[in-house]
């Protein structure tokens, strides 16, 4: 898997699939607390988490100004 920084999204191949599945997902390296956590979406998930987030842009958080410099 090629190294990300956390938030990064990534298309990384399903190596062992099962019948029906996706043949990518998008991986996503997000931090929960202090916990971080390695999601997998489907493209279906991603359009979905995009589209509320247009819909809904008074219930996103602001990064701080050193965020926004250091990414």
């Amino acid at each position: 898997m090629p190294k990300n920084r956390q938030g990064d999204l990534n298309r990384v191949a399903n190596t062992k699939p099962k019948r029906n599945a996706n043949q990518t997902y998008h991986h996503v390296r997000v931090q929960n607390g202090k916990k971080e956590l390695h999601l997998l979406l489907t493209d279906h998930e991603v359009q979905r988490a995009r589209h509320r987030a247009e819909q809904n842009p008074e219930d996103l958080l602001k990064a701080g100004w050193l965020r926004d410099l250091l990414d």
